[in-house]
């Protein structure tokens, strides 16, 4: 019976850990989760803003026209921290299809729908030092933030563009997001 009970009770605290009902809160310890570490290490990231010879920075014209309005800025972007243009495309036209004013049901904001640190409907306190909603959907501040971030996360992880994605786009989508991103980016170079 006690072999029961003891099972019984790991099993309840497992449904509740995952269930997040036990889950503490930011105060408590802010380096929770893999997600707090990586959001730790973005936001005290310095990647260097590098134009080096041979980036890309020209957007393809393949993309359509509510992606090409952004290009002037989708290049400065790109060119300041040595990013392809055209994956930068990919990820705004999976996010919000060059909508400046997107808001997801999760909270993420903005062109490239970036999570806000008052509009953030899960886990709220992994993103505090996030810019705010009203910020994110401002095009140029948008896209450079999202830039900054994606290029943090590809250095973090290994230089791995399908890792940065997988870490950037929806948790509740894993790396088929991610695969989508870069099939998107291949077929627009």
């Amino acid at each position: 019976m006690k072999v029961l009970y003891t099972t019984v009770v790991v099993m309840l605290v497992l449904d509740a850990f995952i269930l997040g009902r036990i889950w503490p809160e930011p105060a408590a310890s802010p380096s929770v989760s893999e997600e707090a570490a990586v959001a730790e290490v973005v936001a005290a990231a310095e990647v260097p803003e590098v134009a080096e010879e041979g980036c890309t920075a020209q957007l393809s014209s393949s993309w359509p026209a509510a992606i090409q309005q952004w290009k002037p800025l989708i290049e400065k972007w790109t060119s300041r921290y040595c990013m392809d243009a055209n994956l930068i495309a990919a990820v705004m036209t999976m996010e919000s299809g060059g909508k400046p004013r997107a808001v997801s049901g999760s909270g993420a904001c903005g062109l490239m729908q970036v999570m806000a640190r008052d509009t953030a409907t899960v886990k709220p306190w992994l993103f505090r030092d996030r810019p705010t909603c009203a910020e994110l959907k401002d095009g140029d501040f948008n896209i450079g933030w999202a830039v900054h971030y994606l290029a943090t996360l590809y250095h973090h992880y290994g230089d791995s563009w399908r890792e940065a994605l997988f870490h950037y786009g929806p948790i509740d989508r894993g790396y088929s997001y991610a695969d989508r991103v870069v099939a998107l980016w291949k077929a627009n170079q």
